[in-house]
């Protein structure tokens, strides 16, 4: 009896050594976007490749984000924020909110992906009549879609729930324009439901052209931590994600949204971060005059 007592305390202790800690990525969006799938890549790989961490993923939609990033800052040592463009975007449109000053970059995953301009009512942009006339929807003030139809001289912006929900009464006709990521509409283009006028960014893709004034209004994807977070416990995420990011799954996912993915260091990170928060604060004052 003993010595199974003694080996049941050993398993024990054994178990307790070689826990694993817990780190919950959270997702503010649709729990069942290509976005999320990539995550979802990521951890797999991230989870297959070391025995430290254990990460899962959680989704706290609501508010653009507001009520995810909020969710971070309240238990800042387990969980990161993983997040679109919006992160920098929605702080200077709502309130109550987040302070983008309380969090780090964890990772900076992937950069570039292009939000297209839609129609049903017009083939091309040149078409499209610049006055207040004319409607475009959104998914609603403080998001990179708003942002970009807010690039559309003269127009009126309805904000949506959803760039989907915009999408429809596009469609249907109700709306003139609406903007939406490029890796979301493959099905309204391959069905020709909807005319894609032009995308975001600097390349084209198949017969979808540039938009001139719109090459910088592209979302880009990146983990963050509450400032509370341990230095080393960002740390050590950082790297390991770095090591996974090129998994071919990862990149795959990443692909299909036409992200390209990025391979910064810590410092360049923090770089990229002040970047962000800068660039995208300037669009928003543009808007919100």
């Amino acid at each position: 009896m003993f010595k199974k007592i003694i080996a049941a305390l050993l398993m024990c202790i054994a178990s307790v050594s070689f826990a694993k800690e817990t780190i919950t990525i959270i997702w503010p969006f649709n729990i069942g976007s290509n976005q999320a799938n990539t995550l979802r890549a990521i951890i797999t790989e991230a989870n297959a490749a070391q025995s430290d961490y254990e990460l899962v993923l959680d989704n706290k939609p609501g508010a653009g984000g507001v009520v995810a990033a909020n969710y971070v800052i309240a238990h800042p040592h387990n969980t990161v924020l993983a997040m679109s463009s919006s992160f920098f975007i929605r702080p200077n449109f709502a309130t109550p909110v987040y302070s983008v000053d309380s969090f780090t970059p964890v990772f900076v995953q992937a950069t570039g992906s292009p939000i297209a301009v839609l129609s049903k009512r017009y083939s091309e942009y040149k078409d499209v009549p610049l006055t207040n006339e004319t409607t475009v929807g959104t998914a609603g003030v403080g998001t990179i879609s708003d942002l970009v139809a807010a690039n559309i001289p003269n127009t009126r912006r309805i904000p949506y729930p959803s760039m989907i929900a915009a999408d429809k009464d596009v469609m249907g006709q109700h709306i003139d324009l609406s903007t939406d990521f490029v890796g979301d509409i493959g099905g309204l283009i391959e069905s020709n439901s909807i005319n894609v006028l032009g995308i975001t960014g600097t390349r084209a893709i198949g017969n979808m052209k540039p938009l001139k004034g719109f090459e910088k209004l592209v979302a880009n994807y990146g983990i963050y931590a509450s400032t509370e977070m341990p230095d080393s416990t960002v740390q050590a995420l950082h790297v390991l994600l770095g090591k996974v990011n090129n998994a071919p799954r990862v990149v795959e996912s990443y692909n299909r949204d036409h992200l390209t993915p990025a391979a910064m260091n810590m410092r360049q990170s923090l770089e990229w971060f002040k970047d962000q928060t800068k660039y995208w604060r300037i669009q928003a004052e543009r808007v919100n005059k």
